[in-house]
């Protein structure tokens, strides 16, 4: 079974449609977010890939504790976080294969440096909710509605599916975003928290990643909801 990290207020119902399938972990509750965002995983861990993972000071013991057993390597990061932007950002950087892409001057630093440490490249974004704003569906290729995200990832050669924004759910804000609905899992599924099939960019999400390999999963009896990323710990 694969592991998932998930925003603990819908920890019930994800386990319900997915937990024979995957173990499912709630992600830290931070108080120093805002409530609507304070338990999302891809505002208090950043995904480095191969297994490795950078958290704030204040969850790290939480995660030490949560992924003991699951082999990986949690690394506590240098930036305490915040209700107010951008101080709330640091760990919500998106990494596409060799690239990294979001607000890099409000990245921590821990993240900056091990991008540099192991040969990545960064290419920064005016949009700080840089991994909720991007849907990565291969170390290749992401989904974004964020023009900024859109520019920076073409510059870095990535294959981009611009779609239009809303049409998300986010409780608590106006809008949220496709990639902090979604997660995709090593297997090549994209787990989509909702029906993504109600989306008006419907067609053109289903090719795109149709033409990566990638397959829809999505829970058909609720709105596509933003819970922060289903951050899968295998990838």
């Amino acid at each position: 079974m694969s592991t998932i990290l998930v925003d603990r207020r819908y920890l019930k119902e994800i386990d319900r449609a997915w937990g024979k399938e995957h173990f499912v972990i709630p992600a830290a509750f931070c108080a120093q977010l805002a409530e609507p965002i304070s338990c999302h995983p891809d505002m208090t861990l950043f995904s480095f890939g191969q297994k490795q993972f950078i958290c704030p000071p204040d969850t790290f013991s939480y995660y030490r504790r949560v992924l003991s057993g699951q082999n990986v390597k949690l690394v506590q990061g240098e930036r305490v976080l915040s209700c107010h932007y951008p101080q709330d950002i640091a760990y919500n950087v998106a990494r596409v294969g060799k690239c990294l892409i979001g607000h890099k001057s409000s990245a921590d630093p821990v993240i900056l440096r091990m991008a540099k440490e192991n040969g990545l490249s960064y290419y920064p974004t005016q949009q700080g909710y840089a991994k909720c704003s991007s849907c990565i569906i291969s170390e290749s290729a992401l989904i974004t509605s964020d023009p900024s995200i859109a520019r920076s990832a073409q510059e870095a050669e990535l294959d981009v599916l611009k779609i239009r924004p809303g049409n998300v759910l986010l409780p608590g804000y106006s809008t949220g975003f496709l990639g902090g609905a979604c997660g995709l899992l090593p297997t090549g599924e994209l787990l989509c928290f909702g029906d993504i099939t109600a989306h008006p960019d419907f067609l053109p999400i289903r090719r795109f990643c149709a033409q990566h390999g990638v397959e829809l999963r999505y829970l058909k009896h609720r709105p596509l909801t933003d819970i922060g990323t289903i951050l899968s710990i295998d990838i």
